[in-house]
């Protein structure tokens, strides 16, 4: 399936590759619609910040019923990243070279969201940068009712981190949150029937180096 390519006007917002499984930005702010961009109907989920792609090359080899759509703001790690599914031979992933904060705030429709992961976001942890925290206590109230809008009832949003004061931060984050309520399995991971896999390149590297990792569940209500 071709998805419409058109180049949008903030030179910040390009594309990373010229593979047709990445969405131009403007193609969702003119009305995001599943079934066109992946070519059929199904539950979507989204992993916001998806690096270099491990997760979503193995959930959508692994799930082949869903539908994967993968953002991430770097150009280099989205080329890696749309490698990485192409050599896994899947085709149920797309990706978006995007700032979740668009995508929350004004282009996903209500209720059209199966699962959200957000995976070892970046913990900004210098405390002048603590604003920047896509779930710190200044951005995380906004940021957590825009998941709760675009999650189905029913659905997941599921959060990992290694750093200790960011995982006590999302969880003030979350206990104000209306809409959620904490579920006891870590949702990302029960995706996969092969035991303790690393998720991500850097959860692969914090269990070599032994950190400990802040992992959370919550079901949309």
């Amino acid at each position: 399936m071709a998805i419409r390519i058109r180049a949008p006007a903030d030179p910040a917002s390009r594309r990373a590759s010229d593979h047709p499984w990445e969405i131009d930005q403007a193609v969702l702010a003119e009305g995001v619609d599943w079934p066109m961009i992946f070519g059929r109907s199904g539950p979507v989920e989204m992993e916001i910040g998806c690096g270099k792609g491990l997760f979503l090359s193995r959930a959508s080899a692994g799930h082949p019923e869903v539908n994967w759509l993968g953002v991430e703001r770097s150009s280099e790690h989205l080329r890696r990243a749309i490698d990485r599914a192409v050599k896994a031979r899947v085709e149920n992933v797309r990706f978006v070279k995007a700032g979740a904060e668009d995508l929350l705030r004004s282009w996903l429709p209500d209720a059209s969201l199966r699962a959200v992961h957000i995976l070892y976001p970046d913990p900004w942890p210098k405390k002048r940068h603590h604003k920047r925290r896509l779930l710190g206590l200044q951005q995380g109230p906004a940021t957590v009712r825009h998941l709760a809008r675009v999650v189905e009832p029913g659905g997941h949003l599921a959060i990992a981190t290694d750093h200790t004061g960011y995982a006590e931060v999302i969880m003030q984050v979350m206990r104000g949150a209306e809409g959620f309520e904490r579920e006891e399995t870590f949702y990302s991971q029960s995706l996969f029937a092969d035991g303790e896999l690393p998720l991500t390149e850097f959860e692969r590297k914090y269990r070599i180096e032994g950190r400990l990792r802040h992992r959370f569940s919550w079901r949309r209500r």
